[in-house]
């Protein structure tokens, strides 16, 4: 044991589990950081399962806390990086623009991620989001700005849009508005009928003249819900997918969870979705009387599965199930919901 490797470890900030294993590893080190112990032994001192060690090992190469080598085939040495000062934080906040060229029709948006937006693979959740995402390879992503904060980012998104939005081009319908909610700023973009009816329409009905399908921004107060309004179960498990892959419960993001392929089940997964969906609005109208399940709810909520032990998977299954992992299946069921929603709300 080296307590001058120790003394390093114990002050950095990072994930529950690669900090327990980061301990562990740092425990049976050398003054250089060197050391060579088994997963199995690994995963009994921290009492995490040896899925949830790898796991951590991995993240811990990727951020240059330790390395790793693996060409001695009977055990693998590990080298803690003495000079690491800790995970730099990763939450960003910025203003996006998504244009569709051969119509120039184009979307503003806010975003806050865990990634930085050059590798941030987001496509807006307007009501326009499913039309966009449909003609992905014929619409251009530009990032507009960053922020040090969600609220500055919402302002400088707000001011776009009112400069945009007398345009025809312009799919948003109403600015963001900062409310009286302490200063959160609550999205009301692609709320409009004509958003609706740009999601829903074919492309060529899409570009139709303004006053086709454009109604004036007073007749959908941000305040009101739409009575006619119907939530799509495709339109909201895409949403829900693009947030859980780039959440940190996500094994690439530092979390333990496998990503979700949109491309594969999307149908069997738009069902499991509309079964949680009447749940899921009551969480949100309890939360802030949105009636919308958009990005920022389901960032809210994976944010939540994130803060909890056994929904992150870092509890495991219990002692007879101690290698099982939690699934965005599991996690969209309207009893899980629930749970998360009471047990933060606590």
């Amino acid at each position: 044991m080296s307590t001058m490797v120790l003394s390093k470890c114990w002050p950095l900030v990072m994930p529950p589990t690669a900090k327990s294993v980061l301990i562990s590893l740092a425990d049976n080190a050398n003054d250089e950081g060197d050391c060579w112990p088994s997963i199995a032994t690994i995963a009994m001192r921290t009492c995490f399962s040896e899925r949830a060690v790898q796991g951590a090992i991995k993240w811990l190469e990727t951020e240059g806390a330790l390395s790793a080598d693996r060409t001695n085939g009977r055990h693998t040495r590990y080298k803690i990086n003495l000079g690491y000062a800790g995970p730099e934080s990763r939450e960003c906040h910025y203003v996006y623009k998504i244009t569709h060229l051969p119509s120039g029709q184009f979307y503003v948006g806010l975003r806050t991620s865990q990634r930085s937006p050059e590798n941030d693979d987001y496509w807006g959740s307007g009501a326009s989001a499913p039309w966009l995402a449909q003609e992905r390879e014929l619409c251009e992503r530009e990032v507009i700005g960053t922020y040090p904060s969600r609220e500055e980012a919402a302002i400088a998104e707000s001011a776009i849009i009112r400069a945009s939005i007398a345009s025809a081009l312009c799919l948003n319908r109403k600015a963001t508005s900062l409310g009286n909610d302490g200063g959160n700023p609550r999205r009301n973009c692609g709320a409009g009928t004509a958003g609706a009816a740009g999601a829903s329409l074919p492309p060529q009905q899409v570009r139709q003249p303004p006053q086709e399908i454009r109604q004036p921004p007073q007749q959908v107060p941000s305040n009101r819900k739409e009575p006619s309004r119907t939530i799509k179960s495709n339109q909201v498990a895409l949403i829900a997918i693009e947030t859980f892959n780039a959440s940190q419960l996500v094994r690439a993001n530092g979390g333990l969870l496998g990503p979700v392929n949109p491309a594969v089940g999307m149908e069997l997964r738009a069902k499991q979705v509309e079964k949680c969906i009447k749940t899921a609005l009551a969480i949100r109208e309890e939360m802030d009387g949105a009636g919308e399940l958009d990005a920022p709810f389901w960032e809210t909520y994976w944010s939540a599965c994130y803060a909890d032990e056994h929904k992150s998977g870092r509890k495991g299954g219990g002692p007879n199930h101690p290698n099982w992992l939690p699934n965005f299946e599991y996690l969209t069921r309207a009893k899980t919901m629930l749970e998360v929603y009471e047990r933060a709300a606590a």
